[in-house]
């Protein structure tokens, strides 16, 4: 996940790169690992990372509120599959 932000997605925040953009909630849900998982997976431990906007629709533009509904379906589909939105 990291890795696909730092090339793709520069503006965000990552638990490798704390400045930048939040990550919306959903994005966060659907990618990153919680405690239990990162022990059962041997991830060297990492301080907790919170730069994490929770959603809120209100007040947003129609390009914030695409981007929110993009955020979602990757939410969504994040269990698995090939990426399309990023051909190279």
């Amino acid at each position: 996940m990291e890795q696909h932000l730092n090339f793709y997605h520069l503006e965000y925040a990552h638990p490798g790169k704390f400045s930048g953009l939040p990550l919306l909630c959903e994005v966060a849900a659907a990618t990153l690992l919680d405690s239990c998982e990162e022990e059962k997976l041997s991830v060297p431990q990492r301080p907790a990372f919170t730069n994490i906007v929770e959603k809120n629709t209100e007040g947003m533009s129609t390009g914030e509120k695409h981007g929110s509904a993009n955020a979602n379906s990757f939410a969504a589909g994040a269990g698995g599959g090939k990426c399309t939105c990023h051909s190279k």
